[in-house]
């Protein structure tokens, strides 16, 4: 009698392995959920700590952006640094060519950049790849008469650097251009009337490499304060602190 259950007791064991192995995998997802949330949070809300220096402030630059991107604002020209040595002055634009005081540089996703004039005109598509595929990358210039300001969600933090922390960041921008033959910055497309340019950018996009966690980098290098993750912009703006002194 006993060997004659054994086919019931098999057949209705098979027919829970599914189930068993779905409800597995479950647990094993939702698990993984909540500690990557937990390890993003606290990437998010833990500074990466700066040691205080003894060098005086020398340059204001200005981080600015929305809910999403960040981007930097710094000024043409300096006591030892001009940006119209590394780009041509020509390229950004008549308006820039006339009353340029500042250039605004962005890091990004290149066909983004290039096939989104809104966010509204955002493709479902162009966002999956971005996040999803190691995309080619675009440097955004535009330059400016005036510091940013702060405008509805549109926020802008000062951040004082020293002449070395200074140096450090233009040299992290510096980089992220691609270069030709002739050493210059790649430029892929201008609008002759206004302020801004696209150039052929270094790096790869993605959800590991965001443009916030470009700026993140550069101010890191620059002796600022930032978080321990930065895929936000959020996350970049709450932890922005320079070491270099005022007094």
């Amino acid at each position: 009698m006993a060997r004659n259950q054994t086919a019931p007791n098999t057949a209705a064991t098979t027919a829970r392995m599914p189930a068993l192995f779905w409800g597995r995998a479950g647990r094993w997802g939702l698990s993984f959920t909540l500690g990557a949330t937990v390890l993003l949070a606290l990437g998010y809300f833990t500074p990466r700590r700066v040691k205080p220096s003894s060098d005086a402030c020398a340059v204001t630059i200005y981080v600015s952006g929305d809910r999403f991107h960040t981007s930097v604002t710094v000024p043409v020209k300096t006591a030892n640094f001009n940006w119209y040595q590394q780009l041509n002055r020509a390229d950004l634009g008549q308006k820039q060519q006339s009353n340029g005081g500042y250039l605004n540089f962005s890091w990004g996703d290149r066909r983004f950049y290039l096939t989104t004039p809104s966010l509204q005109e955002l493709k479902l598509s162009t966002t999956l790849r971005a996040l999803f595929l190691p995309t080619d990358t675009v440097m955004y210039v535009q330059g400016t008469s005036q510091r940013p300001q702060s405008l509805g969600s549109y926020q802008v933090q000062s951040v004082r650097l020293s002449h070395s922390g200074y140096e450090q960041l233009t040299t992290h921008l510096a980089k992220s251009f691609a270069r030709g033959t002739d050493a210059l910055p790649v430029l892929l497309q201008q609008n002759p009337y206004e302020t801004g340019t696209f150039y052929a950018g270094t790096g790869r996009y993605g959800f590991w490499q965001t443009c916030n966690d470009w700026l993140a980098q550069g101010l890191r290098v620059a002796e600022v304060q930032t978080p321990l993750w930065s895929g936000l912009a959020g996350s970049v703006f709450r932890h922005l602190s320079a070491s270099c002194s005022d007094e």
